[in-house]
């Protein structure tokens, strides 16, 4: 039997090929401009309901869900699709009928059994959902919903005055978590099993007890990338002690005190931050927090943000008892902010050379960078330090503010530039900012 011209046409397409290609499509391309782009690879394509509908659903899944929506009124098929589609992205700032939108996607017909690979909710203000009645914004019921077909992941942001119930850290499918502005419900009676997860960031997030967050971290047996931001807990700060270090952790961006340093041991890049609400902090947490340092065995790159308003602390004197946990440390970035305008501001004008060189400084630094330099002298003698010990030194860069430093002293660039090296292949720049 002959085939008619759509089949032909049908045939033609290698469905693989198109799905690599549209990879390269955007968020704001419309399925006329994916069109287009895929035609290159299949020039028989003449509208885009040749294309099947996994390619369809896949094209639409680079579109905002609402956006999706739109190409409904074309037919039937349409409205399939939508239901179906792989990604859900939703952002109620626009659409006051938000919950009843996500009743429809998530409990459709259309879209059991099939596989949700993202569901991305960007809220903005909940508490106009919460003033008719509680069941109007069944929150819960959407994850339960999302678990059943296998989510792999999720990224809620600002979920206002709707506290999260810990059971959405139950899901065998998921790969990546990105919680932001969330208050989490107490774990106490709560476990965590996400076996499969691997990217974790948890960002203005809020636990009932700072445990609840290493209860979280227990549960990540094969986590790549840990990232935290401001996450706080009733109890206080994360204190030191024994934590199993994550053993498959590549990469952890973290503040200091929210998560212990012993989790993170095992990474290749470290980013620490230093914020200044750790001054609210007794001594005797601080002290403790710090006594758990362990040594970083396969830290390659350190990266420092201090962020100090009032006080300039010994922070020189942290970095090198750092190095002395960091025997393979390769490339080191600091950057640290403070204003030496503040009436309570002090520079630590007595700052002296350590009577020791850290393994890494000495046998494995490479690249040292230095941001928001200060003319003072306890930053020229911590430069002069790392170009005078370390060995292998190939880059050597300074930045300085403009704005708030007195780097326009022309003595200060020169006394940099012409400090010794011990490096012979040592570039070494000053730039403003």
């Amino acid at each position: 039997m002959r085939k008619n011209k759509n089949s032909k046409r049908k045939e033609n397409i290698d469905p693989s090929k198109i799905l690599i290609q549209s990879q390269s499509a955007t968020i704001n391309d419309s399925p006329d401009d994916i069109l287009c782009h895929l035609s290159t690879i299949s020039p028989s394509v003449e509208s885009i309901d040749d294309f099947s509908d996994e390619i369809l659903c896949h094209i639409l899944s680079f579109l905002p869900t609402k956006e999706a929506f739109r190409t409904t009124v074309l037919s039937k098929r349409w409205l399939f699709l939508c239901y179906s589609l792989p990604v859900i992205y939703y952002d109620d700032n626009v659409k006051s009928h938000f919950p009843q939108f996500m009743e429809a996607i998530m409990f459709s017909p259309h879209s059991q059994h099939k596989t949700l690979k993202s569901l991305i909710l960007k809220f903005h203000s909940c508490n106009k959902y919460l003033d008719d009645t509680a069941g109007c914004f069944p929150f819960d019921k959407w994850m339960e919903a999302a678990k059943s077909r296998n989510l792999e992941e999720l990224d809620i942001s600002y979920l206002l005055g709707i506290p999260l119930v810990p059971t959405i850290f139950c899901r065998k499918t998921l790969v990546v978590l990105n919680l932001t502005g969330i208050s989490v419900a107490t774990m106490l009676h709560c476990s965590v099993d996400l076996p499969l997860l691997e990217f974790l960031s948890l960002s203005e997030v809020h636990f009932k007890h700072m445990e609840d967050l290493m209860k979280l971290l227990s549960g990540c047996p094969k986590l790549l990338d840990l990232r935290t931001r401001h996450v706080t807990a009733t109890t206080g700060i994360t204190t030191g002690g024994y934590f199993k270090p994550l053993s498959k952790l590549f990469y952890a961006d973290i503040c200091l005190f929210e998560v212990p340093v012993r989790a993170v041991s095992n990474v290749e890049h470290l980013v620490l931050r230093k914020l200044w609400m750790w001054e609210s902090f007794l001594n005797e947490e601080i002290n403790s927090y710090y006594k758990s340092y362990p040594v970083f065995e396969n830290l390659v790159i350190l990266s420092l943000l201090w962020v100090d308003p009032g006080f300039i602390r010994d922070w020189e004197y942290e970095v090198v008892n750092m190095f002395q946990n960091c025997p393979k440390l390769e490339e080191f970035n600091m950057s640290k902010w403070w204003n030496l305008n503040l009436p309570n501001s002090k520079d630590k004008e007595d700052w002296k050379y350590p009577d020791h060189v850290p393994e890494c400084v000495s046998s494995h630094l490479k690249i040292c960078k230095i941001n928001d330099y200060q003319a003072v002298e306890a930053d020229f003698r911590f430069v002069t330090y790392i170009l005078q010990n370390a060995n292998h030194l190939q880059s050597m860069e300074i930045n300085y503010s403009k704005n708030r430093n007195s780097m326009e002293n022309h003595q200060f660039i020169e006394d940099l530039s012409s400090c010794p090296r011990i490096s012979p292949v040592c570039e070494f720049s000053i730039n403003p900012r």
